[in-house]
């Protein structure tokens, strides 16, 4: 089963080349820029709020305060602070954010665990394979559904990224991402209403994930088969062409962290290509933002 070669893959020992770790020391360092951001604007001062609300035991810092609440809600706040703004960084293959789900289960758990910067980053490199393969397994698969694919594939890396620094044994793993499963989802609404739920799914995500991973930790079972089917992630959640098998193809030798790219404009990574052709003209025109009185845009349909 898939899950199983992830899950021991995901717990065993790590072998990271350079090249790797630098990308996913980048990619947390600008999700720590990101959830700033987001923070000081208050676009999702809401979730803050609450997750202050939850409380409980002293295991992670409420990003931004010296509250220190459960890790879960903790997570619950920095993912959606990191994805408040848009951002955050883009897998483009998976067309996820994948930061927006690894750093707060990472930077949460580890802290609650008392976990080394090694231990974090080695985290966080399983977290950032696991979210970008689930979600470029079935390419677009997810929004074709109407499902934000950043919360569909984004409760597995932040279950088995918490799996390992809590330091599950494989089976425990195993369990943790069938029982992530139970809990993909977030609805594409958000396209036709500008609701905030779009920001609030990465942090659901984390949140989940954690739950999925101390729930297995605590005998919990989840379906070994939550990625092959029958009745799994991809039966039930996407359409169109999977391949599952890539998931787990080539584990520890490609590597998707360093496919990841980092946003030069707060919009979604489908736009950017025309928010370059928009600059170009202006640069190439010889006029200024107060010349244009409208500005037409034909964007992929996943564009959010």
């Amino acid at each position: 089963m898939i899950a199983d070669k992830l899950a021991a893959w995901g717990t065993a020992p790590m072998d990271v080349p350079p090249d790797v770790r630098a990308a996913a020391a980048r990619h947390l360092l600008d999700g720590v820029g990101t959830a700033i951001g987001g923070l000081r604007s208050g676009t999702v001062a809401s979730v803050v709020e609450v997750a202050r609300g939850l409380g409980g035991p002293p295991e992670a810092t409420l990003l931004g305060t010296a509250d220190r609440i459960g890790a879960p809600a903790a997570a619950l706040a920095t993912g959606a602070l990191v994805h408040a703004l848009d951002f955050d960084d883009t897998h483009a293959g998976g067309l996820v954010h994948a930061t927006a789900v690894v750093l707060p289960a990472a930077f949460a758990v580890g802290e609650q665990v008392g976990a080394t910067g090694r231990e974090v980053l080695d985290a966080a490199v399983v977290g950032y394979e696991t979210v970008c393969r689930v979600a470029a397994a079935a390419p677009h698969g997810f929004h074709a559904r109407g499902l934000h694919a950043t919360m569909a594939a984004g409760v597995f890396s932040s279950a088995l990224v918490a799996a390992r620094l809590l330091r599950l044994d494989a089976p425990r793993a195993t369990d943790a991402l069938g029982i992530a499963g139970s809990q993909a989802g977030g609805l594409l609404a958000f396209l036709h209403t500008g609701a905030s739920t779009k920001q609030l799914h990465p942090g659901f995500a984390s949140h989940a994930g954690i739950l999925a991973a101390r729930l297995a930790a605590a005998g919990a079972s989840g379906p070994a088969n939550v990625f092959d089917g029958p009745d799994g992630l991809y039966d039930a959640l996407a359409t169109g062409p999977v391949d599952r098998a890539s998931i787990v193809d080539g584990l520890g030798r490609r590597w998707e962290t360093t496919r990841i790219g980092i946003k030069p404009y707060p919009a979604c990574q489908l736009s950017h290509a025309a928010l370059d052709a928009v600059r170009d003209a202006v640069r190439q025109g010889g006029f200024g933002a107060d010349d244009i009185a409208e500005i037409e845009v034909d964007v992929h349909p996943d564009s959010a």
